[in-house]
């Protein structure tokens, strides 16, 4: 493993954003572009479809 650090090759950077609920309850994460190929993910993400459902999810 000569070069990497951590699983990340070296001189990689990794951007980590970290957010906080004011309240507790149920918590959603949405990734997109696991695989660097894979564009459906990013679009997904852009979408309001996934948001509009989870609220729908939390206030029937």
């Amino acid at each position: 493993m000569s070069g990497q650090s951590g699983g990340l090759a070296a001189g990689f950077n990794l951007r980590v954003h970290q957010y906080h609920a004011l309240r507790p309850g149920p918590a959603l994460i949405v990734l997109g572009r696991v695989h660097g190929n894979e564009v459906a993910g990013s679009f997904a993400c852009r979408s309001s479809r996934w948001l509009s459902a989870w609220r729908r999810l939390r206030h029937p």
